[in-house]
């Protein structure tokens, strides 16, 4: 799987940009500031609908080169991605919302497969890419919603029931949630908690034994990846963290969750939210069988990172049988020459593999040979 196109209208920096892109690696190089990453982020988007950075869709608008007077949008990505089962034209457009007076432009997003509309959750899965950028070592270092959230975009792309569950979950834990803080306000009795926990239960079940089965998965991958980046014999673990008091995730039953919802009632009435189920479950990553953020240095939990990251395309792979884009954002600028190195010789082997950098001395002459370059200038691309 791989990206041959790429147009950017009023995207970020870039007012206009047809971008032809080839298998292999390809080099983004220039100053900061330039669009480099502006680029990864729109690929990102037309795999999962969504940016890997901004907050709100309206922060990726390039408001002050916009001139789409009677074309309907604000900003558009579209793309031309080459599958095995065949080629797929991907469009995200934020298009404009009627203007409000002495307010911020609002828009909405549309999504088109192949010229057809689709919602952001039936575009996920259909072309895949692996994101790396320097605040990734958040997902090891930072808040457990960081690390479920990591979880469930590799889930989502490989399990499109798995998007169903968790979005029908998250509404559920809202109306419990409310009706909690109801039954603590006396203004509702507790028996009436019986009929969410039910629907709760049924979604959280699908979720733990997926998000199980997959960590045990990632953790197959992640061992091998770690090793060849780190050539060293230092074990990487990853384990999934199950708030359910007396089940595993990975058996959890419909019943077994119910079961722990009733145990936790009067403790979830008194916080006035659900204090057990997927939404508070964690990752561990350990390293030597020790916990890897409190245990290891900033170069060993920059490397771990990337491991993952492999491991999370090695996982795609897998699953879909075709290769995720790999997208590595300023990757190299903390790694030392061994690491480079050690990571450059998974980096040319991939089917498409987009790096961004600041700099071109950190790859040897013999991978520039090879590697398609683009200098990013004053949101120019230039071939090099």
């Amino acid at each position: 799987m791989h990206i041959e196109q790429l147009v950017l209208t009023d995207f970020r920096n870039f007012a206009r940009l047809h971008l032809t892109l080839s298998g292999g690696v390809t080099l983004l190089h220039g100053d900061n500031g330039q669009g480099k990453s502006n680029i990864l982020e729109a690929i990102y988007l037309l795999a999962m609908a969504r940016s890997f950075r901004a907050r709100y869709d309206r922060d990726l608008v390039n408001w002050f080169a916009r001139d789409t007077a009677g074309l309907g949008y604000f900003a558009r990505v579209a793309g031309h991605v080459k599958r095995g089962t065949g080629g797929l034209r991907i469009e995200v457009i934020l298009a404009a919302v009627e203007e409000k007076p002495d307010e911020r432009l609002a828009v909405r997003k549309q999504v088109l497969v192949n010229g057809i509309k689709r919602t952001p959750s039936e575009l996920i899965g259909l072309f895949n890419a692996t994101l790396f950028s320097p605040d990734d070592v958040e997902i090891v270092v930072g808040s457990p919603d960081l690390r479920r959230r990591f979880l469930d975009i590799v889930l989502a792309q490989i399990d499109r029931q798995y998007v169903r569950a968790l979005a029908r979950y998250q509404r559920i834990v809202a109306q419990r949630n409310s009706l909690l803080r109801t039954i603590r306000d006396g203004s509702a009795k507790s028996d009436q908690l019986d009929f969410w926990d039910g629907e709760m239960a049924a979604s959280a079940s699908r979720i733990l034994q997926t998000r199980a089965r997959g960590t045990v998965d990632l953790q197959s991958f992640l061992s091998s990846r770690h090793e060849t980046l780190s050539s060293t014999r230092a074990e990487l673990g990853v384990t999934y963290e199950c708030t359910l008091k007396h089940h595993g995730a990975a058996t959890a039953s419909i019943e077994d969750v119910r079961e722990e919802l009733r145990q936790a009632r009067k403790q979830d009435v008194l916080a006035g939210v659900c204090t057990v189920g997927p939404h508070r479950d964690d990752l561990l990553f350990t390293y030597n069988q020790r916990p890897l953020a409190s245990s290891s240095s900033r170069g060993q939990i920059r490397v771990a990172t990337i491991a993952l990251k492999l491991a999370e395309a090695d996982l795609l792979a897998a699953h879909t049988r075709e290769s995720p884009v790999l997208l590595l954002d300023d990757v190299f600028s903390e790694l030392d020459r061994r690491h480079r190195l050690l990571l450059l010789e998974v980096v040319r082997t991939w089917e498409q593999a987009i790096v961004t950098t600041t700099d071109l001395d950190h790859f040897p002459s013999e991978f520039l040979g090879e590697a398609h370059s683009l200098r990013i200038s004053e949101s120019q691309v230039v071939e090099t």
